[in-house]
C-alpha cells in the first residue's frame, strides 16, 4: 500500500469586522485570517502545524491586506470622532462669547456637519455638560486622518462661529489658532481661513 503524505498551506478565518478596504475605499466586512501549514494524509489536512502569517481579507473584493490596515479608522468612527470633536470646539467657542448671533451661526455649522437639524435644547446641553479636556487629543488624532480639505473645513466652520457681525476679534483669533494647532496647521494657516471666512461674509 502506498501512503501519500506530504505539506500544504491553509488559511482559515480566526474573526470578523468592519475596516476601511484600500482597494474598495469604504467601509467593508473583512475576515482575519491564519496561514497555517499543515501535515496531509491523502491530501486530506490532518494535523496543524506551525502558524506562517496572519492577513485581512476585504469580504467584498476578496484583496488581501497587512493586519496594520485595521489601524486606519472606518469611515463612520472617523465621522462620528469629527462630531465630536465639532461640538466640542463649538463649546470652547460659544461658551465665553455667548450670544443670540454666536449661537446661531453654532447651530447652523452643527446642523451642516451631522447632516440634520441640530436644536437649540442640544447645544444647550452640550454647553452645559461638556468637558472640554478631551479636545486638543480629539483634534490630534484627528491631524493624522484628515487631509488639507477636511481641516480647512473644520477651522472654517469654527471662524464662522466666532465670526457673527464681520469680525473676529484677538480672543477669537487665538482660539481659532489653538484649534488649529491641535490639527497641526500653522498660525498664518489659521488666519488665511480667517481672513476669508470674514471676507466670505461681506461679500
Amino acid at each position: 500500500m502506498i501512503i501519500m503524505f506530504g505539506w500544504r498551506s491553509r488559511a482559515s478565518a480566526i474573526g470578523h469586522g468592519t475596516f476601511l478596504c484600500p482597494h474598495c475605499g469604504a467601509d467593508r466586512q473583512y475576515s482575519h485570517m491564519r496561514m497555517r501549514r499543515w501535515f496531509t494524509l491523502f491530501f486530506i489536512p490532518v494535523i496543524p502545524l506551525n502558524t506562517l502569517g496572519e492577513f485581512v481579507q476585504c469580504d467584498t473584493c476578496k484583496q488581501n491586506f497587512k493586519m496594520l490596515v485595521l489601524s486606519t479608522p472606518t469611515t463612520a468612527t472617523l465621522q462620528n470622532e469629527l462630531m465630536w470633536a465639532m461640538r466640542e470646539a463649538i463649546v470652547s467657542l460659544v461658551r465665553p462669547r455667548r450670544s443670540p448671533a454666536v449661537e446661531s451661526a453654532a447651530l447652523a455649522v452643527l446642523t451642516s456637519f451631522s447632516g440634520q437639524p441640530w436644536t437649540s435644547e442640544e447645544l444647550d446641553q452640550d454647553l452645559a455638560t461638556f468637558d472640554l479636556a478631551y479636545l486638543q487629543p480629539r483634534l490630534a488624532n484627528l491631524a493624522g486622518t484628515l487631509n488639507e480639505q477636511g481641516k480647512e473645513r473644520f477651522v472654517g466652520s469654527c471662524a464662522q462661529v466666532v465670526a457673527t457681525g464681520g469680525v473676529v476679534d484677538a480672543d477669537g483669533r487665538a482660539a481659532i489658532e489653538q484649534i488649529a494647532a491641535g490639527l497641526l496647521m500653522t498660525p498664518a494657516h489659521a488666519r488665511g481661513i480667517i481672513d476669508q471666512v470674514l471676507e466670505d461674509a461681506r461679500s
